[in-house]
């Protein structure tokens, strides 16, 4: 089943010009329309616990601040393995594959390197394991020992969209950061 695109409406909000000066000055990629959003249901969620009677919109508001919680949460521990992947263990050619492999899906479908096609026996982590070690393609020892450096006792992180968003992103800003001093 296709993943439905949500729809956008454009909004006017007001800031502080000291605020407005400062968020100008940012030099990194900044999504502040998706920071505002999560701000915004951030507030609803917590509008709506405090009603007393609660209707389905309510419950719905309520569990998708969660979800958000829960995906911000696990892309933050995925950029953090993504950079300590870069940092301690990956080689050049495997950082290159994987920006190879994310660069070729394109913007609007990189979203799908986050998740197991239908009918794929590997998970997520090991795809993404065979991906940039292709040497060990289909080899399941190899990516598990892969991802236990990185999560331990936590091996199901990499079955978790949003950590796999956060790996990605993670290994390849800081990848970014530095291939161009190499």
């Amino acid at each position: 089943m296709a993943k439905k695109k949500p729809s956008f409406i454009r909004t006017t909000i007001s800031v502080a010009a000291d605020l407005k000066r400062r968020m100008d000055k940012v030099t990194e990629d900044v999504n502040w329309s998706g920071l505002a959003c999560r701000a915004f249901e951030g507030k609803l969620a917590e509008i709506s616990s405090r009603k007393q009677e609660k209707d389905m919109s309510d419950v719905i508001t309520r569990l998708r601040e969660s979800k958000r919680q829960n995906d911000t949460a696990a892309t933050a521990a995925g950029r953090e393995a993504g950079e300590r992947w870069v940092k301690e263990v990956a080689e050049v050619a495997e950082i290159q594959r994987l920006e190879a492999a994310w660069d070729s899906l394109g913007a609007n479908d990189q979203w799908t390197m986050f998740s197991v096609p239908d009918g794929n026996a590997y998970s997520a982590g090991e795809c993404l394991v065979f991906t940039i070690q292709p040497d060990n393609d289909g080899v399941r020892q190899a990516a598990e020992e892969f991802w236990d450096f990185f999560l331990g006792d936590n091996i199901e992180a990499q079955n978790d969209a949003a950590f796999m968003e956060g790996f990605i992103t993670g290994a390849l800003d800081l990848w970014q950061t530095l291939k161009g001093q190499l």
